[in-house]
């Protein structure tokens, strides 16, 4: 199951049910049976680190006969795998694992929308057979047992849509729109992760030194601003507990979608980067105590390096010798390529959202402000997702005074004042290196009415709302 666009498949997956529970295998692509680490591809490989996904373009890690055919999971074609057979009690725990060299031949290459679409929605007629079918719907209802474990475990869950492009048939982008994670996306991202910290596990028993996927726990002077900052909109991050939880907590206690918007995107900035390193420190972010990267072997070096491991350590079969100053190496060659991908993939996206954009010069939009600095509002526009800056020197009823730790800008006069969150009708002004909005003409200014204290007397406590006291339960954690 991958997305309707992808030609490299790094993995598979099979499915049981019986009165026993379940039986899950996680079949990966062999690729480390083609590509040694002694081989003119290997050390390309470990110059590129990954490889790099565009709109329009991809560049492989691996040349594309091994990427796209050789290795590709392809249906109704033998191919070359290691497979993680896992036994599952029938709530979903963990009884027996095994990892093993094996040969599979994939029945169906679907995407992620033939799943949501004609498993779940009952579309007719369905272009799954119901064999496969059948095997989906025990593969969902493993998903959701699995997803409880993982929260109870303190793994943290945003939910942060990506952009994505429709072009027209000249190759012109006629409509952005942000994708959303689908039960389907879910099902996949909890069995690769049983095949991940499988892998790290044992490796870290029985390897003299692996590679790990690891994210530190954030600094504590981030989220004490954090905490700051969320007192003033009614919200609460409680540090004297257990911080997974309580991140847990603070995301699932969103009132609406505005608060998610803004806030979800502020906790992710609060917490560091995931990276790969050969120190075994856990993955904060999914509560695990082992993780590395196994299931992507075509289009991440870490995973192809893991798998020679495997092959090594765990099943036997070779005799690479990778040692520790090598895999350090590829954990930094690793971890600043993906940095490069991040930087390139915001480049791109800011590109082609501003070339989009320019064809609605002097167009009125919906906007909420979603961030502030010193200058400006930052607003992301409704009916396209796009993010824009309105300079605060443009507003009428200034001067307005900067607030960094509520990020409101007041006005000295009569406290009223802008925060995030707020909703204002803008129009497209400028479009140079970056999208400048005002405020829409013949549209007065939405401010609050001044329920603050003068400016030389700002009270930063927060305020007593009972919604930072309600728990809602939150569609994102429930699905």
């Amino acid at each position: 199951i991958d997305p309707a666009s992808a030609k490299d498949f790094d993995d598979a997956i099979s499915i049981k049910k019986d009165k026993n529970g379940f039986t899950l295998w996680v079949h990966i692509a062999d690729v480390s049976h083609y590509v040694t680490s002694k081989t003119e591809t290997f050390i390309e490989a470990t110059k590129r680190g990954n490889s790099f996904y565009f709109p329009k373009k991809v560049i492989p890690m691996l040349p594309e006969r091994i990427s796209n055919s050789i290795c590709s999971l392809r249906p109704n074609e033998d191919k070359l795998c290691l497979s993680l057979m896992t036994m599952f009690d029938p709530k979903g725990r963990i009884k027996q694992q095994r990892l093993v060299e094996s040969v599979i031949r994939s029945d169906a290459r679907l995407s992620y929308e033939d799943v949501d679409v004609d498993v779940l929605y009952n579309k007719e007629p369905s272009k799954i057979p119901p064999n496969i079918q059948k095997a989906l719907w025990w593969g969902l209802e493993l998903s959701g047992y699995l997803s409880k474990k993982r929260l109870s475990e303190g793994y943290i869950f945003f939910d942060l849509p990506e952009l994505e492009y429709e072009y027209d048939d000249n190759g012109f982008i006629k409509r952005l729109s942000l994708s959303a994670e689908t039960p389907s996306h879910k099902l996949i991202e909890n069995f690769m992760l049983v095949a991940n910290e499988y892998v790290a596990t044992r490796l870290g028993i029985h390897s003299p030194t692996s590679l790990y996927r690891i994210h530190e726990e954030p600094d504590s002077y981030k989220l004490q601003r954090l905490d700051t900052l969320l007192s003033h909109y009614g919200l609460e991050l409680n540090l004297s507990q257990n911080l997974n939880l309580s991140l847990q907590y603070l995301l699932n206690s969103m009132p609406n979608e505005d608060y998610h918007k803004v806030f979800d995107r502020m906790v992710l900035r609060s917490l560091k980067k995931a990276k790969y390193t050969v120190e075994h420190k856990g993955h904060f972010g999914l509560g695990l105590k082992n993780y590395t990267h196994f299931t992507s072997p075509i289009r991440r070096l870490c995973d192809l390096v893991i798998h020679i491991l495997c092959k090594d350590h765990l099943l036997k079969s070779t005799k690479h010798s990778l040692n520790k100053k090598q895999l350090t190496l590829y954990a930094e060659t690793t971890s600043n390529q993906e940095l490069l991908a991040d930087e390139a993939e915001r480049e791109i996206e800011r590109t082609y959202s501003l070339a989009f954009i320019k064809q609605h010069i002097g167009d009125q939009f919906n906007a909420t402000v979603i961030s502030t600095n010193s200058q400006s509002l930052i607003v992301r526009l409704e009916e396209i997702p796009i993010s824009a800056v309105l300079n605060i020197a443009t507003l009428p009823g200034g001067p307005w005074i900067y607030q960094q730790e509520s990020m409101r800008f007041i006005n000295r006069n009569t406290s009223a004042y802008y925060q995030l969150m707020d909703k204002l009708k803008v129009q497209v002004i400028e479009v140079t290196d970056d999208i400048y909005v005002g405020l829409a003409k013949s549209k007065k200014a939405h401010i609050h009415p001044p329920l603050l204290p003068p400016i030389n007397r700002i009270d930063a406590k927060a305020p007593s709302s009972k919604m930072a006291r309600r728990k809602i339960k939150n569609k994102r954690t429930s699905r």
